[in-house]
Parts: structure tokens; C-alpha cells; sequence
């Protein structure tokens, strides 16, 4: 029996490639643009692997269901989809 094959599907965050300093950066630049400081300390690759929000509320636990949250959030995905 032959098989073709139609797609192939890739996990990057970490298994294939390390990518949590260009997550940590998009992050660091999505904050910027939404005109929110937040320490640098903060922006560690530790934090890598939860969903987005989840990170923005480890971050800054003020941001949750703000709508500089969902400011962020589409920052960081235009950043980090680019």
C-alpha cells in the first residue's frame, strides 16, 4: 500500500528549535509598541511554554482581560509571525 503524504506538522517551540530568546524579544518589542514598560528582568526563557496570556499575566498580573492585553497579543503574533 502507498501513502502520500499531505502534510507534514512541525512542534518549535523547543523540540525542533530553541526559540524561546525570539519569543522573549517579539515580547519585549509587542510591549514596547503598546506603550508598556515592564522590567527586563522579567523577559527570561524560563517563561517560554504557556500560552501567550499566561505569560503576559506572569509578567504583568495587571494585564488580564485588558484590552492592552489583547493590544499585546497581536503585537507579539504580527512580530513573531513575520
Amino acid at each position: 500500500m502507498i501513502y502520500m503524504i499531505k502534510c507534514a506538522i512541525f512542534d518549535l517551540d523547543g523540540t525542533l528549535i530553541d526559540s524561546a530568546a525570539q519569543i522573549m524579544h517579539c515580547l519585549r518589542v509587542a510591549f514596547m509598541q503598546a506603550g508598556r514598560a515592564a522590567d527586563e528582568s522579567l523577559f527570561v526563557p524560563r517563561r517560554v511554554g504557556p500560552p501567550i496570556r499566561q505569560i503576559l499575566a506572569d509578567i504583568d498580573p495587571a494585564l488580564p482581560g485588558t484590552a492592552v492585553a489583547e493590544e499585546i497579543v497581536s503585537h507579539f503574533r504580527a512580530l513573531y509571525d513575520h
